[in-house]
């Protein structure tokens, strides 16, 4: 429901969902996703980020969350922080499928 609303563009009812969703399983990887999404898409990158890393620690072949990751540490100037994360990403079976 958190996610039809955010598509939609119903910011305040797709909040309220997730928070009921988090409260019910707080390490559910699609609600953790989905606050993270919102969080980066509304500027804050603190939640977003220590929400990807929760994230992390419970789907941790999520290689979008960790692109995302990489993203933020690189948009902060941490570099460092973001090549470790992508070094993960590359090793990754499912990113090195033959190119068509």
């Amino acid at each position: 429901l958190a996610k039809m609303e955010y598509e939609i563009g119903r910011t305040a009812a797709a909040e309220s969902a997730l928070r009921l969703a988090m409260l019910n399983d707080p390490e559910n990887p699609d609600a953790l996703r989905l606050k993270a999404e919102m969080a980066q898409k509304r500027g804050d990158a603190d939640t977003a980020l220590a929400t990807y890393l929760q994230l992390a620690q419970i789907v941790p072949d999520d290689l979008d969350a960790e692109l995302a990751m990489a993203t933020i540490y690189i948009r902060r100037g941490h570099a460092d922080r973001a090549a470790p994360v992508l070094r993960t990403v590359l090793q990754h079976p499912q990113a090195t499928r033959p190119q068509r």
